[in-house]
């Protein structure tokens, strides 16, 4: 099963809460947001193809683009033109307090939201249940986690247990980081795998020189590598659930929330819109196309 994963994501690539228990500042009204002009959406650096920064290491005043770009500012023109105020901010930091703390036992508003420097995350958060005790996540698209590793060790890798005791890249705080623990407590008690935190893009370097034996990524991520690396990396199986990404918001952006969701529902169901058709010109299917394919992949037999 698994030999046939490189021939499965070159085809895809080829053809193409809870109330939360505190007291929150007051959101921005849509009506603010439109008379303000602009969308401050904050981007966390993923893969080039989905958020590429100019220059390098930007933080602010940056050169931004790609399909996650391109899905807030389709986003911003349904909502009369505004322009998008990109903000490139450290992935942890989405959930990070005013102290710069991720609690992930404790429901809070982060601080970005919190702030105002952020009206909204708009990249592709998973709705784990301790983010949404901290923010609202409206689902765009269904996805899931793959383990990456390098071709030339692929054999080694028949199930989830042969990665027990191994060296597994990850970003901190992210769904990898967060399943990776809860694997630690079951599939690998007896041997935990080793977590070393790192920059997704720079994950697949570190399994790529041997600093890491394997990392987990999102199959929409997974396609793009199969991409870049060509016969270097390659998936051996999907882990875990299917899960709904999307983007977050304060949960008392009501509106926003309402905009979201309706903008979502309306762009996925027409093949031709604007939001699938940035889909198409940056991964080469829409969103349909790319749920029936992670629905069919082969994966491991792991706890959810």
């Amino acid at each position: 099963m698994r030999a046939r994963w490189p021939k499965v994501f070159r085809s895809f690539s080829a053809i193409g809460v809870a109330l939360l228990g505190a007291t929150f500042a007051q959101a921005s009204s849509l009506q603010e947001l439109q008379a303000r002009g602009t969308l401050r959406a904050c981007f966390a650096e993923i893969d080039p193809v989905l958020i590429n920064v100019q220059p390098a290491g930007c933080i602010q005043d940056c050169q931004v683009s790609g399909l996650l770009v391109d899905q807030v500012q389709i986003f911003a023109d349904q909502l009369g033109g505004l322009s998008v105020d990109p903000k490139i901010v450290e992935w942890s930091a989405q959930f990070a307090d005013a102290e710069g703390n991720v609690t992930l036992d404790q429901s809070y508003l982060p601080e970005l939201l919190a702030d105002g420097t952020c009206d909204l995350y708009a990249s592709n958060l998973a709705r784990l249940p301790w983010r949404m005790s901290k923010l609202q996540i409206i689902p765009l698209y269904e996805s899931r986690m793959i383990a990456i590793v390098r071709a030339d060790r692929v054999s080694e890798f028949e199930t989830l247990q042969d990665f027990a005791g191994m060296r597994v890249a990850s970003v901190e705080n992210s769904s990898f980081h967060s399943w990776l623990l809860a694997r630690n407590q079951d599939v690998f008690a007896q041997n935990p795998v080793d977590i070393i935190f790192d920059q997704e893009s720079d994950s697949f370097e570190d399994v790529l020189k041997g600093a890491a034996d394997f990392t987990l990524t999102d199959a929409d991520i997974a396609v793009l590598t199969m991409r870049a690396y060509g016969d270097s990396l390659v998936p051996a199986f999907a882990v875990g659930p299917l899960q709904m990404l999307g983007w977050g918001v304060d949960p008392n952006s009501t509106e926003l929330i309402e905009q979201i969701e309706r903008f979502f529902t309306r762009q996925r169901l027409t093949p031709r819109s604007a939001l699938n058709q940035a889909w198409e010109t940056h991964l080469g299917v829409n969103i349909a196309e790319f749920e029936r394919l992670i629905e069919s992949l082969p994966g491991s037999d792991a706890p959810e």
